[in-house]
C-alpha cells in the first residue's frame, strides 16, 4: 500500500469517526397510547384517590419511558404553592425530609414554570427544550438531564386541581401527537380523582344515614312502651301479666320467678308452647331489671333466613358478600346496655350456636366479614316452645350452650292450666282490640260467653284467645258481644245465635243469609271500607264485591 493510499484510509476514518456521534440512534420515542392503556388496565379496580395519581406516574415511567413523572396540587391555602402527591422515576430529585413544595408565583423574577401555567390557564403547557427555556427557574431541573418537559392540568367539577408533570431526556419529545395522547391521560386521571371523591362523600353519607337509622331504631324500641301508656292507658300487651293480674296460683309463681330474675343481670331460658306469652313476658323482665332505661330488641329466631341469622345477631363489615354496601351493626350491639330475646332458639343452626355460645362466655365476638373483636354489655333472654334437653340428645342443640342459657329457667303454663286468668285476659284484650278497630263502645259480655271460654281447651293459648276475641268484635258489629259468630270452635257449641235452620230452607238459602250477615257485620264495623273489611275476612275484595252485588248489598249504605 502506499503512503498515499494510507493517506487516504486514514481520512475515511477520521471523517467515520467524526461523524459518528450524528449518526447514533436517539432512544425510540415513547407510545402515549400504551401509556393509555396501561393505566387503564391497572387501575380498573382502583378507587382511591392516592392510588389512582400513584400509578398514572408509575405506568408513565415505566410503560412510556419517560425521564420522570408527577402530580402535584395546587394549596391556595398556602399562597402559590405545589404540593407534590405521587412522583415516579428519578427519586434523587424528590427525596427530601417531610414535605415538598414548589412555587408557581408568576410574580417572581424569573417567569411562570410550566406547571404553574397549566394551573392558571388550564392548558397544556410543553417545553421543547428545558435548558433554552427562560421559564426553568430551577438549576437541578437543568442539570438533571431533562430536555423537554409537558405540564397537563386535573380538573374536578371544573375547577383546575394541580397539573400533572412528565419530563424526558429528549430535546422535543412533545408534538403534537404525543400532546394530544397525555392530555387524554389527564382527562381520564381527572375523571377517576373526581369518581374517587364522589364514591367517599357517597360512603360517608351511607354511613351517616346508617347511624341515624340505627339510633332512631334504639329510640323507638326504648319509647315503644311509654308512647302506648301516653296515647292510650288502656292500651296494653297483655296487662294481666305486666300488672300482675293474673289470681292464678301458678302464674303468681311465674311472675314472683321472673321478678327475682329481674334484678339478677343472668341469662334467662323461657320455655312453654306456642302463643303462652314468653315474649312478654321477657319484657315484663326487662322493664323490672336494672337495664329498664336500655333498648329492647326481640327477633324470632325461625323467620330468620338461615344464611343471614350471622349477619341479623352479630352484624357484618362493608364487602363481606353481595350487598354488604356498608358496615351494620347487628341486634347484640344495638341491644348495648340493654336486652335481646332470642325467641324460637332451638332453630339456630349448630355452628350460630356455637358463635353465641361464644359470646356468652367472652361476651366479644366478630362481625361478619371482620377481623377486630367487639365487646357488648347485653343481656340475653332465650324463649323456646321445644324441649331443649330432648334436643340436645337428638343432637340438634349443643349441650354447652343448654347449660350456658339454662342459669334461671322459667315456663310459662298453658292457658289451659291457668283457667282462672281468662276473665282478667279478656277483659284486658277487649280493650287492646276496641282500640285498634276503633270501636265508639267496650262490650260487655254475659256469663253465657265467658263460661264458654273458660270451657275450652286453648290449644292455641293466649294467642288464639285474642284471635277470637277480635274476630268476635269484628263479625258481632254494633250489637252484643255474639261469640258463636266464630264457626269451628268446640267450646262454642251452647251459644245463644243459630241461624234458621226451620224444615223447608234449603241450604243455599241458609248460607246466604249467612254471607249476607257476616260481610253485613264486617262493612258496618269497618264503616263501608271494603278493603279492610275483605282484609278482615279473609277474602279478596273482588270476592266480597261479588258477594254484595250478587246477595243485593252494593246499593246499602254503611
Amino acid at each position: 500500500m502506499t503512503f498515499g493510499s494510507k493517506r487516504r484510509l486514514f481520512q475515511d476514518k477520521s471523517a467515520s469517526l467524526r461523524q459518528t456521534p450524528k449518526e447514533v440512534p436517539r432512544a425510540p420515542s415513547p407510545r402515549p397510547i400504551d401509556i393509555l392503556h396501561e393505566f387503564n388496565r391497572r387501575t380498573a379496580n382502583t378507587v382511591e384517590e392516592s392510588s389512582l395519581i400513584e400509578e398514572a406516574c408509575r405506568t408513565i415511567v415505566d410503560i412510556g419511558g419517560y425521564r420522570m413523572a408527577w402530580v402535584g396540587y395546587a394549596l391556595h391555602s398556602e399562597p402559590m404553592t405545589f404540593k407534590i402527591m405521587a412522583h415516579a422515576g428519578v427519586k434523587a430529585f424528590f427525596q427530601m425530609p417531610g414535605k415538598i413544595w414548589i412555587s408557581w408565583n408568576e410574580n417572581e423574577a424569573r417567569g411562570l414554570g410550566p406547571m404553574g401555567q397549566a394551573v392558571r390557564t388550564g392548558q397544556a403547557c410543553v417545553l421543547n427544550s428545558v435548558v433554552t427555556a427562560p421559564a426553568s427557574r430551577h438549576s437541578n431541573t437543568k442539570n438533571g438531564n431533562h430536555e423537554s418537559v409537558i405540564a397537563l392540568p386535573l380538573f374536578v367539577e371544573n375547577t383546575v386541581i394541580g397539573a400533572l408533570a412528565i419530563w424526558s431526556e429528549n430535546e422535543g419529545a412533545f408534538g403534537e401527537y404525543e400532546t394530544n395522547l397525555l392530555g387524554e391521560l389527564a382527562t381520564n386521571l381527572s375523571l377517576r380523582i373526581a369518581a374517587s371523591r364522589l364514591s367517599e362523600k357517597k360512603t360517608e353519607a351511607e354511613k351517616l344515614m346508617y347511624e341515624i337509622e340505627e339510633r332512631y331504631r334504639a329510640i323507638l324500641a326504648i319509647l315503644e312502651g311509654v308512647q302506648d301508656d301516653i296515647t292510650d292507658p288502656k292500651r296494653t300487651r297483655y296487662a294481666a301479666v305486666q300488672r300482675k293480674e293474673c289470681p292464678s296460683q301458678v302464674m303468681q309463681d311465674v311472675l314472683s320467678q321472673a321478678f327475682v330474675a329481674a334484678r339478677k343481670d343472668v341469662t334467662v331460658l323461657l320455655t312453654g308452647e306456642s302463643g303462652t306469652g314468653k315474649d312478654h313476658l321477657a319484657k315484663y323482665i326487662h322493664e323490672h331489671s336494672t337495664r329498664a332505661n336500655g333498648p329492647y330488641f326481640s327477633v324470632n329466631c325461625a323467620a330468620i333466613a338461615p344464611e343471614l341469622a350471622e349477619s341479623e345477631l352479630f352484624g357484618h363489615e362493608k364487602g363481606a358478600f353481595t350487598g354488604a354496601v356498608h358496615r351494620k351493626r347487628g341486634l347484640l350491639e344495638l341491644a348495648e346496655d340493654g336486652t335481646l330475646l332470642l325467641n324460637e332458639i332451638g332453630e339456630l343452626s349448630l355452628a350460630l350456636q356455637t358463635k353465641l355460645l361464644a359470646f356468652l362466655d367472652t361476651r366479644t365476638f366478630t362481625r361478619v366479614g371482620g377481623e377486630t373483636s367487639v365487646s357488648v354489655n347485653a343481656r340475653l333472654i332465650a324463649a323456646t316452645n321445644r324441649i331443649l334437653k330432648k334436643e340436645v340428645d337428638a343432637g340438634r342443640f349443643r349441650k354447652d350452650l343448654f347449660y350456658r342459657l339454662n342459669v334461671i329457667s322459667i315456663t310459662v303454663p298453658p292457658l289451659r292450666e291457668r283457667r282462672e286468668d281468662i276473665p282478667a285476659l279478656v277483659q284486658d284484650l277487649l280493650f287492646e282490640l276496641c282500640s285498634d278497630l276503633q270501636c265508639q263502645v267496650v262490650p260487655g259480655m254475659d256469663d253465657a260467653v265467658l263460661s264458654a271460654l273458660m270451657s275450652y281447651d286453648w290449644p292455641g293459648n293466649v294467642r288464639e284467645l285474642k284471635n277470637v276475641i277480635e274476630r268476635s268484635l269484628i263479625l258481632s258489629g254494633a250489637g252484643p258481644f255474639q261469640l258463636a259468630l266464630v264457626p269451628g270452635e268446640a267450646g262454642f257449641k251452647d251459644s245463644p245465635w243459630k241461624p234458621d235452620l226451620s224444615v223447608g230452607r234449603k241450604l243455599r238459602e241458609i248460607m246466604d243469609e249467612v254471607v249476607k250477615s257476616v260481610c253485613s257485620n264486617a262493612l258496618r264495623q269497618c264503616r263501608g271500607n271494603k278493603r279492610e273489611a275483605a282484609r278482615i275476612l279473609g277474602i279478596s275484595r273482588d270476592c266480597l264485591y261479588r258477594h254484595m252485588k250478587r246477595l243485593g248489598m252494593d246499593k246499602e249504605h254503611w
